[in-house]
C-alpha cells in the first residue's frame, strides 16, 4: 500500500513538473482582410483644361450604373448651341461635333415633339428663346463672357450680351450650396446628362448611358442626385449646382474621337470649343 501511494506522489509530482517546463502555445491571432481600397476617379486628360473619367457605382439596391464624367475648365473653353430646325434634317451628335470642330459635344435641354426649345437659350450673347415658367424647368445654368459659371433660379432674368452661354432646363439634382434637392424617389428610371459646378470652378458633365453591353444602365432622379453627392469617389469633387438636362433616348456625347451616340435626334446640342483671346 505505501509503495502503491509513493507511486501515485511520484507520477503526480511528475505531471506537475512535466506542464511547468512545456511551453504554451503561442495564442493564434486571426489576419484580418485588408480595407477594400477607396475607388478614385482616373482623369484622362484630352488637353489642358480637358479630361474625363469612367466610373462605376453600386447603388442601394445593389445594381451597377456606369458613369461618364468630364471636366472643362471655363476660362480655357466656350460653350456653343447647335439647334436643328426639324426632325427630319436633324444632324447627330457625331455629326455636329465633327463640322463644328468641337472637343466635347452633349445632348441639351428639353423639346417638343415640333422640335422647338421649352426653356432659355442663349449662345454667342443672344437669346433664342425665352425662359419659361414650367414647375419642371427650375433651373438656368449659365457661363458670362469672362468664364463665371453660375446656376439660377427660373425667375432670373438674364442680360443676354453678359452670357456666352445659358441653357434652362430641371429639375435642379443639387443646389448652390451643395443640397440635394431631389426628395422622393418615383423609381421612373432612364439615361441620364448633368451639368454641374464643382469646388475648383470647373464645369462637370455627367453622363449616365444605356447600351446593348449594359441595357440596365438607367437611373431615378433620386438615385442620380444620391450618387453625384455621396459617392466616395466623387465627394472630394464637391460638386455643386447640378442641373438636369434631357435626358432618355437623347442622351448622348462625343469626346475627341469617342462618340456615346443618342438613341434619337435631338433639337439642341452643346459643344464645347477652344475659347479664343
Amino acid at each position: 500500500m505505501k509503495k502503491l501511494l509513493a507511486g501515485l506522489c511520484i507520477a503526480f509530482l511528475s505531471a506537475i513538473l512535466l506542464t511547468a517546463c512545456t511551453p504554451t502555445a503561442p495564442e493564434q491571432t486571426i489576419p484580418k482582410p485588408p480595407k477594400e481600397e477607396q475607388k478614385k476617379l482616373e482623369w484622362k486628360e484630352v488637353e489642358k483644361g480637358l479630361s474625363y473619367s469612367t466610373f462605376s457605382e453600386t447603388t442601394v439596391t445593389g445594381d451597377e450604373k456606369d458613369l461618364i464624367l468630364v471636366k472643362i475648365d471655363p476660362k480655357l473653353f466656350t460653350f456653343d448651341i447647335f439647334e436643328n430646325p426639324d426632325q427630319d434634317t436633324a444632324k447627330t451628335i457625331k455629326e455636329v461635333h465633327e463640322e463644328t470642330g468641337a472637343k466635347l459635344s452633349f445632348n441639351g435641354g428639353f423639346f417638343t415633339e415640333d422640335f422647338k426649345p421649352t426653356g432659355l437659350l442663349i449662345y454667342h450673347g443672344k437669346k433664342t428663346r425665352n425662359s419659361s415658367g414650367a414647375d419642371l424647368l427650375n433651373g438656368i445654368f449659365g457661363i458670362k463672357k469672362d468664364g463665371t459659371v453660375s446656376l439660377y433660379s427660373q425667375n432670373v432674368s438674364l442680360k443676354d450680351e453678359e452670357y456666352d452661354f445659358a441653357i434652362q432646363n430641371g429639375p435642379v439634382l443639387i443646389d448652390e450650396n451643395g443640397s440635394v434637392q431631389i426628395t422622393k424617389d418615383t423609381g421612373k428610371t432612364a439615361n441620364r446628362t448633368a451639368i454641374g459646378i464643382d469646388k475648383d470652378g470647373n464645369i462637370v458633365l455627367i453622363i449616365l448611358k444605356q447600351s446593348l453591353l449594359n441595357p440596365n444602365n438607367t437611373i431615378s432622379l433620386y438615385e442620380f442626385a444620391q450618387i453625384l453627392k455621396n459617392t466616395d469617389a466623387l465627394r472630394p469633387l464637391y460638386l455643386h449646382s447640378v442641373l438636369n438636362l434631357d435626358g432618355g433616348p437623347s442622351t448622348g456625347m462625343m469626346i475627341t474621337d469617342e462618340y456615346y451616340p443618342e438613341m434619337e435626334r435631338v433639337q439642341n446640342i452643346v459643344y464645347v470649343k477652344n475659347r479664343t483671346k
